[in-house]
């Protein structure tokens, strides 16, 4: 029978781990490391609870998507090269990681109520 493996302390753990290194070796001050961990606090605050480790690490590759997204539609914008079959791949896997987390896009309710009809 596999032995289920301990969680380290906090003096064990990793930078990433104790919070203190969003991405190793990169400086968290960049505008797209800002705004990875800008949309990385936003989801996770959107969930119910406080999210588990699985989430955690699904919101930081949605948060990573968004910001490559994001990046993709300025350069379209400036009129520069855009793949389409690439972002194209990256919006369809960020709607599956968000869903994957119950932040799935909820449809509103537009039936107009009876008072509305009889106005």
């Amino acid at each position: 029978m596999a032995k289920t493996p301990k969680v380290p302390n906090k003096y064990a753990k990793t930078r990433r781990g104790n919070a203190t290194v969003w991405i190793a070796n990169v400086d968290g001050r960049t505008f797209i490391a800002r705004r990875m961990r800008e949309v990385s606090a936003m989801l996770a605050e959107n969930l119910a609870t406080t999210p588990t480790e699985a989430q955690v690490a699904i919101i930081s590759r949605a948060a990573t998507l968004i910001a490559w997204c994001e990046d993709q539609e300025t350069a379209y914008a400036r009129g520069e090269d855009f793949d389409v079959a690439a972002y194209n791949t990256c919006t369809n896997t960020l709607r599956r990681l968000l869903s994957d987390i119950g932040m799935e896009p909820k449809t509103k309710d537009i039936t107009p109520s009876i008072a509305d009809y009889l106005r």
